[in-house]
């Protein structure tokens, strides 16, 4: 059961569904999730929704009115997990609270996502990605105009925070549920799992060494040789080479480029960076990727995101895809991003429409049509 909107909810189910779980996306009636109407629009769907909620079937519900509590404590009997994005205590004030909900079926498995976890002074907290990386430490080390920090370019909380601690959390739930037969409530806060990308300036500082500053670190943009260059023809080219790890990458990378002299060069200090920005000045993105193309080196193109699916390493991967939806046609679609040897491949589900699958989930239930129609009438569903 989803009751999440925002992503890094209807990602990890999303991610379940991928790996066979039958999801019901519980939604609000009339409106839906909001990001159905985001624009920009594939179809009459967000684009954002589109790429979020394949696997899912549609189920409207109030879940303020007594049938609608009615049919949601009907689905929680027979349900494995609950996923839900709600503050703090607010499935509680619709009298829908998780020690509630398990009273109905002891194998539950709930899993929160929120901002700041069910404990601590921040727990009901209002926030974002931006302020849950802020907090975690990621913010103040990334560099941005004057000198100051930047806004991070992706959502690593909403992400790498938030849904997969997510997913994490309820496979080691549902392993232990073997085991035990009973179910379990999965904490997740977006804050903590943001600090655990920040794991580096953490080692810096228990060992007493002083913070960098935005853009000072090693692998934050000090470093000359683990940076972006622009080419020739004002694309970007991303260089990575550790010299105090991997000094034999380094040396491949000097002799490519006709610099066999850069081999035994200290790689730190302006001088070097001024150096490395006039040699790709010489040339385009595109023939440095021809020069530098062997597998030695650790080198990449910085690529738009329209660009990503057309490379071919992307296309070989199977990252991309389309879910035919018969009444729009085809929906783009990122693939889960592992692979299992065992797994046979899975039909993908489009996104659904707003309630497509209400009428068979009530069948399902064990309610019939009249009574169905009564709860269109009313509202509930």
């Amino acid at each position: 059961m989803d009751l999440t909107q925002l992503l890094p909810g209807v990602l990890t189910t999303q991610i379940l569904g991928d790996l066979g779980a039958e999801i019901i996306k519980v939604e609000p009636p009339g409106t839906g999730d909001k990001t159905r109407w985001i624009p920009p629009l594939i179809g009459s769907q967000g684009a954002i929704f589109c790429l979020l909620n394949r696997n899912k079937r549609s189920l409207t519900l109030d879940l303020k009115s007594a049938g609608g509590k009615q049919v949601f404590e009907q689905l929680v009997r027979r349900a494995d997990l609950l996923v839900e994005g709600f503050r703090p205590g607010v499935l509680g004030r619709l009298g829908l609270g998780l020690d509630r909900l398990r009273e109905e079926n002891r194998r539950l498995i709930t899993c929160s996502i929120t901002g700041y976890g069910g404990t601590g002074p921040w727990k009901d907290r209002a926030g974002h990605d931006l302020n849950y990386q802020a907090l975690a430490g990621l913010v103040s080390q990334g560099a941005g105009e004057a000198g100051g920090p930047g806004v991070p370019g992706s959502q690593v909380a909403d992400i790498g925070g938030g849904t997969w601690p997510a997913v994490a959390g309820i496979l080691a739930a549902l392993l232990q549920r073997e085991r035990s037969g009973r179910g379990q409530a999965v904490d997740v806060s977006m804050a903590d799992g943001a600090a655990l990308f920040s794991v580096i300036g953490y080692a810096m500082a228990v060992a007493g060494a002083p913070g960098d500053g935005p853009g000072r670190g090693p692998l934050t943009g000090a470093l000359p040789t683990y940076g972006l260059y622009r080419c020739a023809d004002d694309r970007y080219i991303s260089i990575a080479f550790l010299g105090m790890i991997e000094k034999k990458f380094w040396i491949d990378f000097s002799r490519a480029v006709g610099r066999p002299e850069w081999t035994e060069r200290d790689m730190a200090g302006e001088t070097m960076r001024r150096d490395l920005a006039t040699l790709f000045a010489e040339r385009t993105l595109a023939e440095w990727m021809e020069i530098l193309g062997h597998d030695d080196m650790c080198v990449a193109p910085v690529l738009e995101p329209d660009e990503v699916p057309r490379h071919p390493h992307m296309k070989e991967r199977g990252l991309f895809f389309d879910c035919e939806r018969p009444s729009e046609g085809s929906v783009p679609a990122i693939a889960t991003p592992f692979k299992l040897s065992a797994q046979s491949e899975l039909v993908h589900r489009p996104p659904p429409m707003l309630g497509a699958d209400t009428d068979a989930i009530l069948e399902e239930l064990g309610h019939d049509r009249a009574g169905i129609e009564t709860l269109k009438k009313l509202g509930v569903v």
